[in-house]
């Protein structure tokens, strides 16, 4: 598994998935566990067989195990491997909530949801299920109610599950990374191979929980998962797009439905100011398009408006300037190639982000030189 990991035509700037990959282990003794809060929380940490019940380690402590979660829940992204008869399950069942059962043999078989993640169909290929290996296999008899799964056992038992809260992905077997039913060497091969290297990289593509923008009282996220608004902790009817415009003071959060099929909540904000929308003012009604970098272009004047299309018509009704470039800044410069004269031109603008339905909006802009 580590030379598979640290081999560049895998991994790296050249290789299957675009990573710099770098290993840092040896978390044996007693308190170095607390380490992990001093870690980026981009870093990938695995917690997987780290055999307590061997008389030569001392057990992990209480503290160590909080410090772990404390970090995963700041964002950090943590796998663990816990289906190994070397220690004892109910360390982290206390914490992240599941309890694995042994049965044997068990299998990592997507859902529909699995395969719709990079884990079951990534840039290392296609994996139709991956044999856990080893003598403790295993699924989950006990999960928490945010759990979402990805993959079961043959029985459609949970094998593989992603913890909502942590964004956590947790299987119920150690042995699903290790050198069971691996090809030898570095190489990505066959197909327990693959699962193996897809975890990876959906480890690294998991989204953060969404942030919200808020611009002339305008309310959006980056997040490109399917949202919902809420007010006051209610789901407002019909909020599904990545902008809102409050029409009441309070608080406002938005939820993301991921890919793993997680809904995860960004932090709640403030809305103090409500002002009244004109969709009037989202366009200038003048530009000066000289190049002396003020007020160059014809564009939207906030940046959460995505034009659908664009007309411009001259006084006289000629059409000069037609797009449908979701970015719009137009230099005045006509479909003909020539600039346009200055005076004033008619447009017409089909845009989103002032709600779930396009708009459309009819308006002149002078043009000055």
């Amino acid at each position: 598994s580590r030379a598979k990991l640290l081999n560049n035509t895998n991994f790296g700037p050249q290789g299957m998935y675009p990573k710099s990959v770098a290993i840092t282990d040896a978390y044996v003794t007693s308190g170095s566990l607390t380490q992990v809060s001093n870690l980026p929380v981009a870093t990938i940490f695995f917690f997987g067989s780290f055999q307590t019940n061997n008389q030569s380690l001392a057990p992990f402590t209480q503290a160590e195990l909080d410090s772990l979660y404390n970090w995963s829940v700041r964002g950090g992204k943590v796998m663990i491997a816990a289906g190994s008869s070397q220690w004892n399950l109910g360390v982290l069942g206390e914490h992240w909530g599941f309890n694995v059962k042994q049965a044997s043999p068990s299998y990592f078989i997507p859902n529909e949801t699995g395969q719709n993640t990079s884990l079951f169909n990534g840039p290392f290929g296609t994996v139709e299920s991956s044999s856990q290996g080893g003598g403790a296999q295993g699924y989950f008899d006990v999960l928490t109610p945010i759990a979402s799964v990805l993959a079961t056992d043959s029985f459609g038992r949970p094998t593989l599950i992603i913890d909502c809260i942590t964004m956590d992905l947790i299987a119920a077997d150690v042995d699903g990374f290790t050198n069971y039913n691996q090809s030898q060497g570095a190489q990505i091969v066959n197909e327990k191979d693959r699962f193996f290297a897809n975890i990876f990289a959906f480890m690294d593509e998991i989204e953060d929980p969404p942030q919200i923008l808020l611009e002339e009282s305008v309310l959006s996220t980056p997040s490109s998962g399917n949202v919902q608004w809420y007010f006051n902790d209610s789901p407002i009817e019909g909020a599904t797009n990545a902008t809102y415009f409050p029409t009441q003071q309070g608080t406002y959060r938005v939820v993301m439905e991921s890919l793993t099929g997680c809904a995860n909540s960004s932090a709640e904000i403030i809305v103090d100011t409500i002002v009244e929308f004109d969709d009037s003012s989202l366009f200038p009604n003048v530009f000066t398009p000289n190049g002396d970098g003020i007020n160059d272009f014809f564009e939207p004047k906030m940046s959460f408006i995505q034009v659908n299309s664009v007309k411009i018509y001259s006084r006289w009704g000629k059409l000069v300037f037609n797009s449908t470039e979701p970015i719009l800044q137009w230099d005045g410069t006509t479909d003909s190639g020539s600039m346009a004269s200055s005076g004033t031109y008619y447009f017409e603008v089909n845009y989103s982000g002032v709600s779930s339905n396009a708009s459309l909006l009819h308006g002149t802009v002078t043009i000055l030189h």
